[in-house]
């Protein structure tokens, strides 16, 4: 099953519309409205201009995009950005197309610059573009600009400025500062605000309880605390789901193959022994979880425990390969 398929199928059988993922916010809006919504050949050339306005530019990626532009019936944006950005000149560009955008000083000298260093999409091993933008310089930048409460313009003022907070952190951690849970904490933070901001957009456009795909990393998604410590999205989604009246299934993707196997990841190579590495396998942890808990299976591993329970469901893939980048060597 492929990426339009299962898109479908969820919005066909289960009246899904939303796709809330581990990417720019800025971005997913503009994948949301035309001309890019639903056209992939236009979402590859949007990238290519800026490589970093989306966090995984795969192929498989833009695709997905592109399948929930075109499915969605829903009122609202039908895919939710809830990361902060790696760059900064899509956003850049996209006050300047705003009813009532004015330049200021400081924007021209802002986005002069962002003309020539982010441009490039960002490597292993070399940090990328927002991760170098001084915060009091967008700092300034949201001050000069004065953007109305509510409007679009503040928004993307107020994640440029939360993005290099967050990464400010990190950078600070890196020399030794104490404020590595700081970088992970308002990460976190800010993704359940993203959300729920997203959710309520739609709310008020008139959908009763949207119905919302939530697709993130392991650390992000898990049930309770993550493997940082910290109150996940994942856990917030589901209290709200019930807060709401419905539900939350959680289901953790695991790979086997010659890339990332599953096998080679400490304390989860039981997944690994029982499943093929060459087919899907979905295994049920609600059904293994009472005999977890009266220890029929002895000690297991704590990460392994983690899984069981952080999730309600593993979805294991098997032939695993990386995405492709061609649409954007075209």
């Amino acid at each position: 099953m492929d990426d339009s398929t299962g898109s479908a199928f969820l919005h066909q059988n289960h009246q899904f519309n939303y796709l809330a993922l581990e990417s720019d916010p800025v971005s997913a809006h503009v994948a949301s409205i035309p001309p890019l919504r639903g056209e992939l050949k236009a979402l590859a050339g949007y990238v290519r201009k800026y490589p970093n306005a989306l966090t995984f530019h795969t192929d498989q990626e833009l695709r997905m995009f592109a399948d929930i532009g075109r499915i969605s019936t829903g009122p609202a944006d039908p895919i939710w950005g809830l990361d902060q950005s790696f760059g900064v000149l899509h956003a850049f560009d996209r006050l300047a197309v705003l009813p009532g955008f004015r330049a200021t000083p400081k924007f021209e000298e802002l986005h002069r610059q962002a003309e020539q260093l982010d441009s490039t999409r960002l490597q292993d091993g070399r940090s990328h573009y927002m991760a170098n933008v001084k915060l009091a310089d967008l700092e300034e930048l949201r001050r000069r600009m004065a953007a109305p409460d509510g409007s679009e313009a503040k928004f993307i003022l107020d994640n440029l400025v939360s993005s290099s907070e967050t990464y400010g952190y990190y950078r600070r951690a890196e020399t030794g500062e104490l404020c590595s849970y700081a970088n992970g904490f308002v990460r976190e933070e800010q993704m359940k605000r993203l959300f729920l901001r997203e959710y309520r957009a739609a709310e008020a456009q008139g959908e009763r309880n949207p119905k919302v795909l939530v697709k993130l990393g392991h650390w992000h998604v898990f049930r309770g605390y993550g493997p940082s410590h910290l109150q996940t999205l994942g856990n917030f989604v589901t209290e709200f789901a019930i807060a709401n009246g419905a539900e939350a299934f959680s289901i953790g993707v695991y790979l086997r193959g010659t890339w990332r196997d599953v096998k080679t990841q400490k304390g989860l190579e039981p997944i690994a022994l029982g499943t093929d590495s060459a087919a899907w396998t979905i295994i049920d942890f609600r059904s293994l979880r009472p005999a977890v808990a009266g220890g029929r299976f002895g000690p297991l591993n704590p990460k392994l425990l983690a899984n069981i329970y952080g999730f309600d469901a593993a979805l294991v893939l098997g032939g695993a390969s990386p995405g492709t980048d061609l649409l954007l060597t075209k």
